[in-house]
């Protein structure tokens, strides 16, 4: 009986672990996933990079007072990222709200 509970408990822990390392691949997928800007976010990829009417590429955070009213219009070439480091390779400057 002892032997199967430390049995589970070992398994159990090496779930875990598992399941952590799954975490942190999909997590560093999700960093990855728009390196051109994507047209529909991926889960966690929420940094909006809009083009403004005089063709300036701006891109945008949560945390900004802006974020809300901005919708990005894809057939302008407007784009969501994952990362900033993102927005900034595909020439975007962050909002300065």
């Amino acid at each position: 009986m002892l032997t199967a509970l430390l049995a589970l408990l070992s398994l159990t822990v090496a779930c875990e672990k598992n399941n952590d390392i799954v975490a942190q691949e999909q997590i560093q997928q999700a960093k990855d996933a728009c390196p051109k800007g994507c047209e529909i976010p991926p889960p966690g990829c929420t940094i909006k990079g809009n083009i403004s009417a005089g063709g300036n590429k701006i891109y945008h955070l949560e945390t900004q007072r802006s974020f809300p009213g901005i919708r990005i219009q894809v057939a302008k070439g407007e784009r969501w990222f994952c990362t900033e480091a993102e927005a900034i390779n595909n020439g975007f400057r962050k909002s300065i709200d």
